[in-house]
């Protein structure tokens, strides 16, 4: 719903809106509105295509500045964090009763997940990082991670990439404790099909409460700024749909773009 209000206030706040190159508005004077096509959906509109279109082309120009990322980390929500649990047997209700617990929890973890990261860098020097949040089968949030890595502290090999990744499943006899703590959270050989197409069908509230409370559905650093490409006459002019072609002209800033400015 509140999606759907954002997008009813680009339509009636941008449907005048038009923008055409300066070239064309100086060769054509029969009327602004005969030129240029409307503005659809802004690359401000947070999920639409050219905001994500916009996030795309910033990560490819930190990876151009600072080489490729040297890891990849996927930090995923469990609804049976001790934090959660607490919270909702209070009420005797279930986690997926309270997005707005689960949401809020995964965002705590994740800034002190960030600050460990890039602040005490616990996996090495990092000179640039990068993730963004998702939300898949029951609704559950979860990052990914890119992290760029200082050359002093790059994991060249295999072998030292296994001296910080540990993924193993307990031994039954060697180790009973840790094989038996939580059965639920192991893959194990049996795939039920069904079962995965109903989890996967089902859809949470989760990424709603997300978005109510306006967490960032991305981040990265360093900051990226964006530079239109320059060719004499072709920056874009912004107008509304019933100005004049002369008018548009006379305005001080029109012929200027970010280069000539």
């Amino acid at each position: 719903m509140m999606e759907t209000q954002r997008l009813l206030w680009v339509r009636n706040n941008q449907s005048k809106l038009r923008v055409g190159k300066y070239r064309k508005l100086t060769d054509d004077h029969d009327g602004a509105p005969k030129i240029g096509k409307r503005v659809v959906l802004p690359s401000t509109f947070v999920g639409g295509k050219r905001y994500m279109d916009g996030l795309y082309f910033d990560g490819m120009a930190i990876s151009g500045s600072v080489g490729f990322p040297d890891l990849f980390i996927t930090f995923t929500c469990n609804p049976n964090w001790p934090e959660i649990v607490r919270l909702v047997s209070k009420t005797h209700l279930k986690p997926h009763d309270r997005p707005d617990i689960i949401a809020r929890v995964f965002k705590i973890k994740l800034d002190e997940l960030m600050k460990d990261l890039t602040k005490k860098h616990i996996l090495g020097r990092v000179v640039a990082y990068m993730y963004t949040i998702e939300f898949q089968k029951r609704g559950l949030p979860h990052a990914h991670i890119l992290l760029f890595l200082h050359p002093s502290s790059k994991y060249p090999t295999p072998h030292d990439i296994d001296k910080i990744i540990s993924a193993e499943i307990p031994d039954e006899n060697s180790q009973p404790k840790l094989y038996n703590l939580d059965p639920s959270q192991r893959t194990t050989e049996q795939v039920d099909e069904i079962k995965q197409y109903l989890d996967c069908r089902y859809v949470s509230p989760s990424e709603a409460c997300w978005r109510i409370f306006s967490f960032p559905i991305h981040a990265r650093r360093p900051a990226v700024e964006r530079l239109y490409f320059h060719l004499l006459g072709e920056h874009s002019v912004y107008y509304n749909d019933d100005d004049r072609v002369e008018d548009i002209l006379l305005k001080p800033s029109v012929t200027e773009s970010m280069f000539t400015a």
